[in-house]
Formats: C-alpha cells, structure tokens, sequence
C-alpha cells in the first residue's frame, strides 16, 4: 500500500467474508443514527445488516449479550463490533455513585474501563464453542493520560496514543500454532490477513499482499492520518510505515 492507494478500490474485508460464504453483520454500539468513521456508501452496501446497539453505558454489556446470541447458534457469520469503549471525559463512563473528588485523571480511566468491561467476556463467552469461533478484541488508538493533552488522535502524536490491547481468543486446534513473541512486536494491521487466514484463504497470499498473521511479529508498523480515505479523485491517503515515510 502507498499513498496512491485508492482504498475504494481495494477488496474490503466484508468483500472476502461474502466470497468466503459468511453472513456479514456491523453493530454499533457509538451511534443510532447514519453510521459514522468513515463508513461511506460503497463500503456500506457490501455490508449484509448494519445495527445500531446504542444503550449508554450499558451499551458494551449489551453487545456482549447480542454477540453471545450469534455465537451460539450454527451458521457462517463476520460480526465487526464497535464497543462505546471509553474516551475522554472518563467519569462520564460510569455512574456518579463512583465519583470521588479525590480521583486522579488515570484513576477515572482505570474505573471507567472497569465499569464499561465489567462481566463483558464472560458474558459474551457463556455456553460457546471454542472450537467454532475466533474473537479478535482490539482498540483504535490508544490513550495518552496526563492533565493539559489531547488524550488521542493529537498532531503529534504521543507513543501511548499507538499502545493498543490486542487479543485473540482462538480455537486450542488454531492457538497452539501461536509462538510467544514480544508483545510490542504485533500491529493491529496483522488483523487483516489472520481473519483471512482464518477465513481459509491463502496464507501466502494475505501476508504477501498484506501483512504477517499474528502467528509472527509485524513486517513493519504502519499507521494512516485523518485523511484516510480518498474522497475526490487524485487524493492521496495519508499512511505512513518504520522506517520510511511510506509503506511500499
């Protein structure tokens, strides 16, 4: 990928979920209303149920209830859920019974996280064949916690803001063949090609065209700018990689 990429162009992962036989489902757990992050038309359309799970708080909870009903009956599904997770202001994510006057900004992250994760994978988990699934549980920036700062998604951006939680919850069969590595070592772009990987396409393929699986470290970490999809013709996408300003 380079920054003459046009995304619109390039198979999506809905695309190969369809190919690959699966019912494609997005749930929304941030609006009720037309879908947001750049979830445009033509990507949209490839998309066979879009639904919204807004609730408040009680939104991650919920999801984990819905994802568990998908998850217990037989059937081919792609499910890509974006949990309300938490963002600044933190103590608007739990209940004002939680407050305290005394609480320092990385205290009302820690509760608003527990709150908002509280019971959720034992209950997305319940009664559910590990044999049958494989769960990817990530975020799509990281936080950068200290008073006066933009806590993500800033110009210059702070390394806290690139540190994601990045788990994968796999069948014993698929798990076993995961060395340990460095945790620091794996990106959220080795997403990809593992869930094609998973998906029974090619294992060359995705990690020559893509990236490695999380079976090994990343081939390089890459990160896009707020411009990343092209909007009009001749847009460049801003996308960077280690060691170089772009990725070849």
């Amino acid at each position: 990928m380079n920054a003459y990429t046009d995304l619109r162009k390039t198979p999506s992962l809905w695309s190969y979920a369809n190919k690959a036989g699966y019912k494609t489902i997005l749930i929304d757990g941030q609006v009720s209303g037309p879908p947001q992050n750049l979830l445009l038309p033509p990507e949209a359309n490839t998309i066979d149920e879009i639904r919204s799970l807004a609730s408040g708080m009680q939104t991650d909870l919920k999801i984990a209830q819905n994802l568990n009903a998908h998850l217990t009956t037989n059937g081919k599904e792609f499910i890509y859920a974006i949990l309300r997770g938490v963002h600044f202001q933190y103590s608007d994510h739990y209940p004002a019974s939680l407050h305290s006057v005394d609480n320092d900004l990385a205290q009302q992250y820690y509760k608003a996280i527990s709150y908002s994760k509280r019971d959720f994978f034992s209950t997305l988990m319940a009664g559910v064949d590990r044999e049958k699934i494989a769960i990817i549980y990530t975020s799509d920036h990281g936080q950068n916690i200290r008073k006066g700062v933009i806590p993500h998604c800033s110009a210059v951006p702070e390394k806290a803001e690139f540190a994601i939680p990045l788990l994968a919850f796999l069948p014993p069969t698929v798990a076993e063949d995961f060395a340990a590595q460095d945790e620091y070592s794996y990106s959220a772009s080795q997403i990809f090609p593992s869930t094609l990987a998973w998906m029974v396409y090619d294992r060359s393929m995705v990690t020559n065209v893509y990236d490695n699986t999380l079976r090994q470290p990343t081939k390089k970490f890459v990160w896009f700018g707020r411009a990343v999809i092209p909007l009009r013709t001749g847009d460049r996408i801003d996308v960077s990689g280690s060691n170089e300003s772009l990725v070849d």
